[in-house]
């Protein structure tokens, strides 16, 4: 059996690197837990990866990928909770956005023959100034259950593993919290993180939050020290 050329096996060996350093500093890196909120950090990109990836073998390149995705969500989001649109709707409005601007982007470079990066770097700068202008540089929240379906958990094991993480590889408004956590003020955060601040109790242990969430909540499996 041949292995494939060292330049291939890069990045996956840097990855494996990269594992075993970070679990050689910390006994909980390899834990479930850490494990899931990764697969959870690294969803949208591996998302954008997907087509970016097409790209770069086609010896292109895309930089305005990232931002024509944050448009879109900008999109989905406001059209939901300001417009009243339905879910479905709304999302497909979102995608609307990102496949004119994938148009525009091919047109530019297939028919008008200019290069990608400047081309690519030009509509990253217009999708970054229409997102700032149409959120007003605010987050978006009280979203609908159904746009958020994907950030809430399912147990895998006694871990709290996210149903977009599963897809890249329902939950109630108001979950119930352990003993000890002490529900404080609201505060604006990005969609499906924590939205809300807690008093943790002046001892030290594991609080797990129960039920799953909507909107801006995620409830999670918490490690504290006082």
């Amino acid at each position: 059996m041949k292995l494939p050329p060292i330049g291939t096996l890069g990045p996956f060996l840097a990855l494996l690197a990269a594992c075993a350093f970070f679990a050689s500093q910390s006994d909980r890196f390899l834990t479930g837990g850490n494990l899931s909120l990764i697969l959870q950090q690294v969803m949208v990109v591996g998302v954008i990866a997907i087509g970016q990836t097409l790209v770069i073998l086609t010896a292109g390149i895309d930089l305005s990928c990232g931002m024509v995705m944050a448009l879109g969500g900008i999109v989905m989001t406001k059209f939901a909770t300001e417009l009243g649109l339905p879910p479905v709707l709304a999302v497909a409005c979102g995608l609307g956005v990102t496949t004119l601007f994938g148009l525009i982007n091919g047109l530019l470079v297939t028919r008008i023959k200019l290069p990608p990066f400047i081309v690519t770097l030009g509509t990253l700068n217009i999708a970054f100034a229409i997102t700032q202008l149409y959120s007003n540089s605010q987050t978006v929240t009280d979203l609908p259950p159904l746009l958020t379906a994907l950030g809430n958990t399912f147990k895998a094991g006694g871990t709290e593993v996210a149903y977009g993480a599963v897809a890249i590889f329902g939950g109630t408004t108001n979950p119930t919290w352990a003993t000890g956590w002490k529900d404080m003020t609201s505060y604006a955060v990005v969609p499906n993180y924590l939205g809300r601040a807690y008093q943790l109790p002046t001892t030290t242990g594991t609080f797990t939050a129960t039920g799953t969430a909507t909107g801006s909540w995620l409830a999670t499996t918490v490690t504290f020290a006082p």
